[in-house]
């Protein structure tokens, strides 16, 4: 955790990171059940 973080600022990175990774989950999932249609 880099040190000129503040606790807010660490907290909303970690969460846009969690998020942009959800989305790319959900596209995979979603290009999955595409196909099997």
């Amino acid at each position: 955790m880099p040190l000129n973080y503040h606790g807010n600022e660490f907290q909303f990175a970690v969460i846009e990171n969690l998020r942009n990774k959800m989305e790319k989950e959900l596209d995979k999932l979603m290009e999955y059940y595409k196909l099997k249609d």
